[in-house]
């Protein structure tokens, strides 16, 4: 928890630091990139819908695949 909380306190600060930076060093080119940015769509339909089924199909083979092997990686089992 607190190894992972750091990362998340860091991940969120480090946003805003970075953009503060942006700022100060691009000027207006960053608000018009941060402007742009903000009103692209949060979630598009990906190029070619049978190239993400197959990225999310190798995705969970990959995920269960690290999940057999993991006690033998690590020697640790993550379900117990």
């Amino acid at each position: 928890m607190i190894l992972f909380g750091t990362f998340a306190g860091f991940a969120s600060l480090g946003m805003s630091l970075v953009d503060r930076r942006r700022r100060g060093a691009m000027g207006e080119r960053w608000e018009r990139f941060d402007h742009a940015r903000r009103q692209a769509p949060f979630l598009q339909s990906p190029v070619s819908w049978s190239g993400a089924a197959i990225r999310l199909a190798l995705g969970a083979v990959l995920y269960l695949a690290l999940l057999w092997l993991h006690s033998c990686l690590f020697g640790v089992n993550p379900l117990t």
